[in-house]
């Protein structure tokens, strides 16, 4: 059961932990809260951080960049500096680039607008079937 701690409940806890140095004594003395609690409020630094920033919409790349990154990721540049070198946000979109591009081909990197603009490239499959 989730149970809801006042910031004066978590203080009087901390302080008694500060006292007895123990976890089990405290949930002992005090009846709550639970150890996985306590041991999380102890992980927990004093002051709240910063919310992570989060983008309001998603970045979209165009073929060409996602090619791009692909071919530099298999020359053997890291993904970090392939990120640098076409202005990406995230070096982990080059990662699911290759691997899209390992089992679709050119096909997997496009989006349904440019598929629909690039109809005369085949798809690995059709290339497959010939």
């Amino acid at each position: 059961m989730n149970r809801s701690y006042t910031k004066e409940q978590r203080r009087i806890a901390l302080q008694v932990y500060k006292r007895t140095q123990s976890v089990t004594k405290t949930v002992r003395e005090l009846g709550y809260p639970g150890r996985w609690t306590l041991y999380k409020w102890l992980r927990e630094p004093a002051k709240p951080g910063r919310p992570r920033k989060q983008s309001k919409t998603l970045t979209r790349y165009p073929f060409e960049v996602k090619l791009r990154a692909v071919e530099l990721f298999h020359a053997g540049w890291r993904p970090a500096d392939i990120a640098v070198e076409c202005e990406l946000r995230s070096k982990m979109s080059v990662y699911s680039w290759a691997q899209r591009h390992r089992d679709e081909g050119k096909w997997g990197l496009m989006s349904k607008r440019e598929r629909k603009e690039h109809t005369c490239m085949p798809t690995r499959a059709a290339l497959e079937k010939s």
